[in-house]
């Protein structure tokens, strides 16, 4: 028998995707691109509601096809650390150490969002964090996958300082022609 639950997440994970969708190309654009998802508009102000994680992967293609910016995803993680992720980003934070943050994140994800999947693996002298979301594969994703970059990187910085950088970013998406907008 397969399992048919639907992937679920919480509203917290569009940060700040409302506001620059507003300011870039106005109210009547977020209204539509909530409504062609089928997502209350309620959930702009009541973040901790759950909503079908493939919608708001969705949302995030959407909302960067309408203000016509590659790195519109990108841009929305920017303006989100790890504490935007609400209880759990918090949680995960308040570990004495960084392996044991992202173990707190790789243990608690379900709480956070179903369908998901995080590991923490020791490749040589690299510790190599991954996440994969569940639901949309290929391009379809890319925006909302985008916005997850910043945030990870963010709990790694609490603990290795604000100037580290990683050797390499992995995505869970082919490259594109205009991926140079994200890599740069």
């Amino acid at each position: 028998m397969s399992d048919t639950r639907v992937p679920m997440t919480r509203a917290l994970g569009m940060g700040a995707l409302p506001s620059f969708v507003e300011r870039d190309a106005g109210h009547r654009c977020l209204e539509r691109i909530f409504d062609r998802q089928r997502l209350p508009f309620a959930l702009i102000d009541n973040r901790e509601l759950r909503l079908p994680y493939m919608a708001l992967q969705q949302l995030f293609d959407d909302a960067a096809r309408e203000v016509g910016d590659r790195a519109f995803g990108l841009r929305v993680g920017d303006e989100m650390t790890h504490t935007g992720y609400g209880l759990w980003g918090r949680y995960a934070a308040s570990a004495p150490t960084f392996e044991g943050a992202v173990q707190r994140t790789i243990q608690t994800l379900p709480m956070y969002q179903s369908g998901s999947f995080m590991s923490l693996a020791r490749y040589g002298s690299h510790a190599v964090w991954r996440y994969r979301p569940a639901g949309l594969t290929g391009r379809a994703g890319a925006q909302h996958a985008d916005h997850v970059l910043p945030t990870m990187l963010s709990l790694v910085r609490r603990y290795l300082g604000d100037d580290w950088v990683p050797d390499w970013c992995e995505l869970n998406y082919p490259r594109d022609p205009d991926a140079g907008a994200v890599e740069a």
